[in-house]
Order: C-alpha cells, then structure tokens, then sequence
C-alpha cells in the first residue's frame, strides 16, 4: 500500500528561516521550482532543502550527509520543525519532529 503526502510544513530547517514555510501536494506528480529573489537565479532557493523535508520528518535523516547540528537553520540555531501529513489507505497521520528541543510525535 502507498502512502500519499499531503502537506509538509516546517521552519528553522537549513535554508529556511523562523518563518513558517507550508507545501501542499496534489494528486498526481507536483513540481519544484525555485527562484532566489535576491539573486534573481534559481540556485540557493531552497528547492533542495524542500525535498529534504520528508526523509527528516519520516527517518530523522537526510539523504545527503549532513550532520544533526547542521539541520538546524544556521542563523536561529533553534527551534527546527518539520511536520508532514500523509495518509495510508483511509488513515491520515501527522509526523512532527524537531531539533533544538528535540521532539518527535505521531
């Protein structure tokens, strides 16, 4: 059985600052596109860090080799959440997980 992600929200997370960030995903394929809006170019825009979202949030792990200190967003260096909403068949289930305190709930 699959599981179907619903929405992930997070903030504090590497690139991403204190203010709450949320991505909806609908049926189907979703695309990630990114611009930086200060440099007017797509690298830094934090599509990358986006997608690291759901392996944190499922595994308490990234999928490239960074450490537990450099998750956490490195101007605030507190405070990190992520909480993704999927659903398995006819449940739905909320996964928070933190760092800095560290948490995690289901």
């Amino acid at each position: 059985m699959k599981i179907e992600i619903q929405n992930v929200e997070f903030k504090n997370f590497l690139s991403y600052g204190n203010s709450p960030q949320r991505l909806d995903f609908i049926e189907g394929i979703n695309l990630v596109l990114g611009k930086n809006i200060e440099s007017g170019r797509s690298n830094g825009a934090g599509k990358s860090s986006l997608i690291e979202t759901i392996p944190f949030a499922l595994f308490g792990k990234l999928s490239r080799p960074i450490n537990k200190a450099g998750i956490v967003n490195w101007k605030n260096g507190k405070n990190c959440e992520v909480k993704l909403t999927f659903k398995k068949g006819d449940n739905t289930y909320i996964v928070l997980r933190a760092i800095k305190p560290d948490k995690l709930e289901i």
